[in-house]
């Protein structure tokens, strides 16, 4: 008879516990929650006001079209793509991946935001175009002028992915693991959900070359 008054009372104890610990959760949430939103318009109001920078001075990108393939493909896909490439080589390039509004404004002015939007927008249009030639040049057997121009995409840390992918099967049809290992690194030093994952596949297909390498070595 007592023990159906008595064993609900550690049930009652523990429910009592777990209130208290989310009423703590909670009001912890909704501490940082207000405090990222002072933090976040304290930022927006100092951008607004951010005083302009001289962008003739910035170290902009320079597309290498002298070192790129052109004129090799045949197809008219091909020949579009040089020629935009040809007019963004033109304009000033950055690369401003991950860059919200609010952190161009204060790096570079208030009154600049248009351009380094332009900017930006110009350097993205960049990285497609490169992975669609370099696609288009690798379809009709030009793997030197792919490598090329997908390796000028890696240096300039593009955010697509298909780059770095494409540049890797290159180096792994040329048996070279250096390159692959290197391009693991610059992939890793990328800030994008992808990088581990695929630096770890590099370094993998590195590692096999390398093994394959040692036990065709003696046979030589």
């Amino acid at each position: 008879m007592y023990a159906a008054f008595i064993i609900p009372y550690p049930t009652v104890i523990i429910a009592i516990i777990l209130a208290i610990l989310l009423v703590v959760r909670l009001r912890s949430v909704s501490k940082k929650q207000k405090g990222d939103m002072q933090s976040f318009w304290d930022r927006e109001r100092e951008a607004a006001v951010a005083p302009s920078v001289n962008l003739d001075s910035l170290p902009y990108i320079t597309i290498p079209l002298d070192k790129f393939p052109l004129g090799l493909c045949e197809s008219e896909e091909a020949a579009m793509i040089e020629d935009e490439l040809k007019t963004l080589a033109t304009h000033r390039l950055l690369n401003l991946t991950g860059k919200t509004n609010t952190e161009l404004r204060l790096t570079y002015g208030a009154a600049n935001i248009k351009t380094m939007q332009n900017i930006a927008d110009d350097f993205d249009r960049v990285t497609v175009l490169l992975v669609d030639y370099a696609k288009a040049l690798l379809e009709e057997g030009h793997t030197d002028g792919a490598e090329t121009v997908l390796a000028f995409g890696a240096n300039e840390k593009t955010d697509m992915r298909s780059n770095y992918t494409l540049l890797a099967d290159i180096y792994e049809g040329q048996g070279n693991a250096a390159k692959l290992r290197a391009l693991a690194d610059i992939v890793e030093s990328l800030d994008h959900p992808w990088v581990y994952k695929t630096a770890e596949d590099f370094r993998r297909r590195a590692a096999a070359l390398e093994g394959k390498n040692n036990i065709e070595e003696p046979g030589l």
